[in-house]
């Protein structure tokens, strides 16, 4: 489920869901800017500093396209660590970012080979076993087809990312599902239902691993909206599974 300061991470905690992703978009609306990277990465990792101490589920960052290139990836996934942060997620497209859903098609998507190196170098920089770096697929959004999607997911995942995020600005999940068949389990699939939020994961394709669902009712909602959620929205079942505060569900 979505938070985006102390106050939402503790509320998501009490609901019982069994992570939380610390959305970029939200992060920005409620610190007044735009996101496109006008907050810097040292504010961001601040509130996920007050967000860490309000809750102990595993946190998620939605870290855009890394901040800059691979050093600038290597000293984030140093900063996420030393704050017990448990994974980022980054986006395959040019520093700095625009919102997916704003003239999507028009947006330039960051070389392979340039990306595929900013996974290997967060990865390379880790200590900690169990901190994830999800890898996140924007060729379907940008109009670049499925056959580039899947070119782009498994470079990703060659280059040692631990899930890859594929994401749709469709209202149904169609390509979605056609990814996730010709995916065929390769690696661990999380996909983000903004415009087909009526999907359940259970119709995503999993072959040894099952699709992560990632809620995000924004924080430009109010938290009103997670008290909602709260009292009997959506939120994933708790299965049991160990998840300290290290660790993403896998």
């Amino acid at each position: 489920m979505e938070a985006h300061n102390g106050l939402s991470a503790r509320i998501v905690r009490e609901a019982g869901f069994s992570g939380i992703w610390a959305s970029g978009l939200s992060i920005s609306a409620q610190l007044g800017v735009r996101d496109n990277n006008e907050a810097s990465w040292t504010q961001v990792v601040d509130v996920l500093e007050f967000m860490a101490d309000a809750s102990d589920l595993p946190i998620l960052l939605d870290g855009d396209t890394g901040y800059g290139n691979f050093n600038n990836m290597r000293r984030l996934v140093r900063k996420l660590e030393q704050r017990g942060i448990a994974g980022v997620c980054i986006e395959d497209k040019q520093f700095p970012k625009t919102n997916s859903f704003l003239n999507g098609e028009r947006q330039p998507l960051a070389d392979i080979a340039e990306f595929a190196g900013k996974i290997a170098a967060g990865k390379d920089t880790q200590h900690d076993p169990n901190f994830s770096i999800v890898a996140r697929v924007e060729a379907l959004i940008a109009g670049w087809g499925m056959e580039e999607a899947l070119r782009r997911a498994e470079a990703y995942r060659r280059a040692g990312a631990d899930a890859i995020l594929i994401h749709s600005k469709l209202s149904k999940p169609d390509e979605i599902l056609t990814f996730a068949r010709e995916w065929a389990g390769r690696g661990p699939l999380v996909i983000v239902p903004t415009k087909y939020y009526s999907t359940t994961d259970q119709r995503v394709p999993s072959r040894g691993h099952q699709p992560r669902h990632l809620g995000e009712p924004h924080g430009a909602l109010g938290d009103e909206r997670h008290a909602e959620c709260r009292q009997g929205g959506v939120r994933q079942p708790d299965t049991g599974e160990h998840r300290g505060p290290h660790r993403l569900g896998r």
